[in-house]
């Protein structure tokens, strides 16, 4: 479980931070299952209050403190006028919640593949469940599929995606961290919600429509939620299509080729995946 920390972040060095193996994740977005052990660390969430707040984090990952992450982007941070400097901020603070999110789907990976490598007749119940849960987790309708063909498709399903194509969307969506529904509500990809009690009502929707904004306490789980869209949303089959015909060919995984699969991310279409593969070979974006 996260945990926010809304003390100044001065003493970030000198924090005692307590850690204890994760042994059962709950269902939430918060977490992936209910029974999947996990080898990562709970992190700490820090409440930046403004950009010199930041900077400190930063600092601290940057001498190997990387479980200490940054909960928000302060409203402040659309008012540092250097371009540069903004979009390295934005880059340093976002890096190591991905990497750290992407580890977490590895780790899961790993798991399932070693309960796999049980014979069906010696799999325990626990274990079964603990797929089972995946299974709903993953949007993985297993009525019509034989086990092998569940699995594969979670397999499919359940996988990273390259850092730079995550920290081009996030930047682009987000207005590089500055957007109203990131600094309201940590939402850093606009992903939706139809859930009326839920969410940032967008000023601009269009009369009739009813969708609102997701609210996240922390930007590490609205990067959490936007895999979790990527991986499960049918209007992406073909990002996970090109995805896993890379790894088949055991070849890392090219975030300029995978962003044509988000075509129907935007009502820009076409227009949009050009900009993120712009994106992605700007400057910024040269040494990640």
């Amino acid at each position: 479980m996260n945990h926010t920390q809304k003390t100044d972040p001065l003493g970030l060095i000198s924090f005692s931070i307590v850690f204890a193996l994760a042994l059962i994740i709950p269902l939430s977005i918060e977490n992936e299952t209910q029974s999947a052990p996990t080898k990562l660390f709970p992190p700490q969430t820090i409440e930046i209050n403004n950009v010199s707040d930041l900077e400190r984090l930063v600092t601290t990952q940057s001498n190997g403190n990387r479980l200490v992450f940054a909960a928000n982007f302060p409203k402040s941070f659309s008012q540092i006028d250097d371009i540069n400097k903004k979009k390295q901020l934005f880059i340093q603070t976002l890096e190591p919640i991905i990497d750290r999110e992407n580890q977490r789907l590895k780790e899961l990976r790993a798991y399932v593949q070693e309960i796999l490598l049980l014979s069906n007749n010696k799999i325990s119940d626990h274990y079964k469940q603990s797929i089972n849960q995946l299974f709903n987790r993953y949007k993985i309708n297993n009525t019509n599929k034989t086990y092998e063909q569940a699995i594969n498709e979670l397999f499919n399903r359940m996988d990273t995606l390259p850092k730079q194509l995550v920290l081009a969307q996030a930047a682009m969506e987000s207005g590089w961290g500055t957007s109203r529904f990131t600094v309201e509500g940590n939402s850093l990809f606009g992903q939706w919600t139809w859930n009326k009690n839920e969410g940032i009502k967008p000023s601009n929707r269009s009369a009739g429509a009813t969708h609102r904004v997701k609210y996240f306490k922390n930007i590490q789980l609205s990067v959490r939620d936007y895999l979790l869209n990527i991986n499960t949303n049918k209007a992406y089959q073909e990002i996970r299509n090109m995805r896993r015909e890379m790894r088949e060919q055991n070849k890392p995984y090219n975030a300029y080729k995978l962003a044509t699969g988000l075509i129907r991310y935007s009502q820009r279409k076409e227009a949009y995946v050009k900009e993120i593969q712009q994106m992605l070979k700007s400057p910024a974006f040269s040494k990640i």
